[in-house]
């Protein structure tokens, strides 16, 4: 629908510095990521401005190997940039935060001590609870850690 309207209102695509397309290990998306770089390219965005996101894969997955496709697609067309290192794994966080009032930002600034916390909880289940939050923190910081890594890979 928006590159529709992008094409209604001409030179639209100009207001954008970049269009930065996530997309992920499953045929039909790979598909779509396809139509949807074609389309850009039709209202006349430059490769340049069209950068691609490879995520959902797993930790030892191989960009070039999973999404082989649009690497091909990427040497026939060129009408993209493609950077390998744009890779967002898949991370527990994500299913853990689903829901949840808190947000990535939100775990890494609260300054709570769960280690000393499980240290002087009462029962199991406490503990049980703060040892969880030990694990979302460092979850957090590692997801963070990659989009940083990614938007420094995919705008450098």
């Amino acid at each position: 629908d928006f590159v529709n309207l992008m094409k209604q209102y001409k030179g639209s695509h100009e207001d954008f510095d970049y269009f930065v397309i996530p997309t992920v290990p499953k045929n039909k998306q790979m598909r779509d990521t396809i139509s949807t770089i074609d389309a850009l390219s039709d209202i006349g965005v430059p490769a340049k401005k069209i950068r691609l996101v490879f995520n959902m894969l797993e930790i030892d997955d191989v960009p070039e190997r999973v999404f082989a496709g649009l690497f091909e697609y990427h040497t026939a067309s060129k009408s993209f940039t493609l950077r390998p290192e744009a890779v967002i794994h898949v991370n527990d966080i994500y299913g853990k935060l689903k829901g949840a009032e808190q947000g990535i930002k939100d775990i890494l600034n609260d300054p709570t001590d769960y280690k000393e916390k499980i240290k002087t909880a009462k029962d199991a289940d406490e503990k049980l609870h703060f040892a969880q939050m030990v694990g979302i923190k460092r979850l957090a910081a590692g997801v963070t850690e990659e989009l940083d890594a990614v938007f420094k890979t995919l705008f450098k």
